[in-house]
């Protein structure tokens, strides 16, 4: 199961990233992506990026 930072529904700063840990390795990073859905309020453009194989971090693009 993956594990989130932060947690569902906390406040956070422009510059802390949302960081997606999985329990293995991910080798379809493309699918995992598309999987993944980040909601902002107000809405943000942002980016995805990976770490290693096991985690994947979105961040806003300003």
């Amino acid at each position: 199961m993956p594990y989130v930072l932060p947690n569902d529904g906390e406040t956070v700063g422009v510059g802390q990233p949302i960081a997606i840990r999985f329990d293995e390795n991910i080798t379809n990073r493309v699918a995992a992506q598309q999987a993944i859905t980040v909601t902002t309020n107000p809405p943000v453009e942002g980016a995805s990026y990976w770490l290693s194989n096991r985690e994947v971090r979105w961040r806003p693009a300003e």
